[in-house]
Order: structure tokens, then sequence, then C-alpha cells
């Protein structure tokens, strides 16, 4: 098979995550435990509030907390969420969220310039093309309009317990774990603007469980340069 930015995505589908999120974000399960929402409120309260109605695309809602929380915040904005897995679709229904089949690396064509806020959860760090990931991202985004993308710490996170006081954890799914400025060097490369860094711990049980990562940045307007090959042409490689 040749690979091509058109049909990369498609390929890229069997190598990434093989399930759905069927623990995580589950408004129930997220709503009962009060130090893991707080956590998450907190981080998500550095999203902008300057969007007053219009669309607003959550990729990989899990189970809809997010989505939620997104009605929420932006009351006036219509949410839509999009994953790959069926099981995710009906988990959101339950809660009457509107959820589409599809894949962000390849999102469909008639959304172009159409969102103005994409919200990206924890799915970057599942995907092994995450630029091919962002440039759609980028894509579907209305000029000037804003994509906050969230990852775990890459080093996994800390379950600090009684049997393992010291351990230091990682993901077994997760293939991407980026440092701060890769991430920023993408957003950069996918025709956005970096805005802000934002780092949010998350506790459970009154002990450090997650650190939450959050980059904000917003699609590049005409007028803005493209400092991804501005760096390039003055230094021949990016930061």
């Amino acid at each position: 098979m040749t690979l091509s930015y058109e049909n990369t995505g498609a390929f890229l589908t069997r190598h990434n995550r093989q399930g759905p999120c069927l623990t995580d974000s589950i408004p129930e399960r997220v709503e009962g435990m009060a130090e893991i929402r707080d956590a998450r409120r907190a981080l998500n309260a550095h999203l902008p509030i300057k969007i007053i109605a219009g669309d607003i695309l959550e990729v990989g809602p899990g189970g809809g907390w997010g989505m939620l929380e997104l009605q929420k915040r932006y009351p006036r904005a219509t949410v839509l969420g999009v994953t790959p897995f069926q099981e995710e679709v009906a988990l959101c229904a339950k809660h009457e969220l509107k959820v589409e089949i599809g894949d962000m690396h390849a999102l469909p064509a008639d959304w172009e310039n159409r969102f103005e806020l994409v919200y990206a959860s924890h799915v970057l760090e599942h995907t092994a093309a995450p630029l091919i990931a962002l440039r759609e991202m980028c894509r579907v985004l209305k000029e000037g309009a804003c994509l906050a993308v969230i990852m775990p710490e890459p080093s996994g996170y800390t379950r600090l317990t009684t049997e393992h006081p010291n351990r230091l954890d990682t993901f077994g799914g997760h293939i991407f774990n980026p440092d701060i400025s890769t991430v920023i060097g993408l957003i950069r490369k996918a025709g956005l603007v970096f805005e802000a860094y934002y780092e949010q711990p998350q506790p459970c049980m009154g002990r450090l469980e997650y650190c939450h990562r959050m980059w904000i940045a917003h699609k590049r307007l005409p007028q803005e340069p493209d400092l991804w090959h501005v760096e390039l042409d003055n230094k021949g490689a990016t930061k």
C-alpha cells in the first residue's frame, strides 16, 4: 500500500487504539470523584471565554463528561463529538450528546472551517501520526479559532499507594509521549499559532496520581507569520 496524506488516516486506524474508552470520562464516574472532577475543571478554566455561539468539536469524547462540561461553559454553542468507536457513541447518547463516527486523521471534508473550538483531551498520545491529526483539527477550525490539546505527563503517572509508595507507572497504550516543545513544534507545523501551556496535577484519595498537560493554540490568520517556516529559514531547524 502506498501511503499519501489522503489515505494515511485509514491505514493508521489499524495501528492505533483498538478499543473505546469505557472507563474514563463517564459522567457519573467523574462526578463521583471530587478530586478528579475538580482537577479537570481547573484545567478547562483555561479554555477561551470569547466563544459565544457556533460549533464546538470534541475529538474522542469517551463517555461524554467533557462534552457536558463544554455545553455548560458555552451554553449557546452546539457541541459535537467524533470517535471511531460505536461504544462511545452509545455512551454519549445516554446523555443526549451527538457523536459521529469518524477518524481524527481524516475528518469529514465538509467540516472545513466549521468549528470555533476543537477540544482533544487524551487522544493524541494514542496515535502514531500526531501531525496528521493536528492538521485535520486545524483544517476544520475557523480562522483564528481555538484548539485545546490535553495529554498526560510523558513519563506516566505516579500512583502513590500503600503497596507501592514510590511507584512510577507508565501507560502501555500510549505510543506518543512527547515533551512540551515537541508538541509546540507540531502545532506550528500544522498551521496553528501556539498561545499557552498549562499543567494541572490530579490527586486521588489525597495522593498525586496524574498530571494533565494542556496546549492552547489558534488557527493562523492570513496576516500572521508562519513561525514553523520562519524558524526553518532562519536556523535550519525548529526549536
